[in-house]
């Protein structure tokens, strides 16, 4: 679980700590995969404390967006997603409405 961070992340999150730019780059980020992108230097995020994010409304918008329900090949991703569930709390919790959802439309066959 390690998302992608762009510019505008990356800016957003200086913003909310009170650091520059280039300090949070050095201090929580390496470079990522995809050019200008960057993932933080550690496992899980530095933000996450009791399973809680601790830079919520600054957070990234890969983690907005995670568990990613709406990208392509959803399914072929589920294992890493209910492995993500013993780490972030809105996979699990994503998890559990999907639970429901499923049983609930079985009961009505």
């Amino acid at each position: 679980m390690s998302p992608q961070l762009a510019k505008r992340d990356i800016r957003r999150l200086a913003e909310v700590l009170l650091l520059p730019e280039d300090e949070l780059i050095s201090e929580y980020l390496q470079p990522g995969e995809d050019k200008g992108a960057y993932v933080s230097r550690q496992a899980p995020c530095p933000f996450l404390q009791d399973k809680l994010c601790t830079v919520y409304e600054a957070r990234p918008d890969n983690c907005r967006s995670f568990p990613n329900l709406h990208k392509r090949d959803f399914r072929s991703r589920l294992i890493q997603v209910v492995e993500n569930s013993t780490v972030c709390p809105i996979v699990y919790n994503v998890l559990e409405l999907l639970k429901l959802e499923f049983w609930r439309g079985r009961g009505r066959r």
